[in-house]
């Protein structure tokens, strides 16, 4: 028998209470996590007659465009990061906590390639910026545009993921 004051809830309707309580917890932690999920976009970049596919993390936020490919230890030759901007602007590019030298292509909204920044030096803090505007760049690992004979002038299509 239960002494005490008040009246006690059964086991089953306490445990209820709590799955009731704390789901709504657990489902927007859920959906947080499968939002910052990694977005990977294919594309294919025509260059000199020949078509180059590539892989790239899409960086659509501030938070990720700041962060870019920071820490990364390898990037394999079809694999890079694509920023995608709202407006284009003025952009710059660093390589802090960047251990992977880079190309870095700036392209307009129509995207075409209008700058490709060669060979990005592993982590350096000099601020390389293009002097007109863009609303997209990809970064690559260094050496690809040469091997490929990607150049100024070349266009990118968004592929079906």
């Amino acid at each position: 028998m239960f002494a005490g004051g008040g009246r006690a809830r059964p086991p089953k309707l306490r445990n209820s209470f709590l799955i009731y309580l704390f789901f709504p917890l657990l489902f927007s932690t859920a959906l947080q996590c499968a939002q910052q999920r990694t977005q990977n976009q294919a594309i294919k970049i025509h260059s000199a007659g020949q078509d180059h596919t590539f892989i790239l993390e899409v960086a659509n936020t501030p938070e990720k465009r700041e962060k870019g490919l920071m820490y990364r230890k390898s990037l394999k030759d079809h694999e890079g990061m694509l920023f995608l901007f709202d407006h284009p602007k003025r952009l710059c590019f660093w390589m802090k906590n960047s251990p992977i030298p880079l190309d870095i292509l700036l392209l307009n909204k129509q995207g075409v390639i209008v700058k490709i920044l060669k060979n990005m030096k592993p982590y350096s803090q000099e601020r390389r910026c293009f002097k007109n505007f863009a609303q997209r760049a990809i970064e690559l690992k260094a050496g690809i545009c040469h091997d490929k004979g990607i150049r100024v002038g070349d266009s990118l299509t968004f592929l079906k993921n």
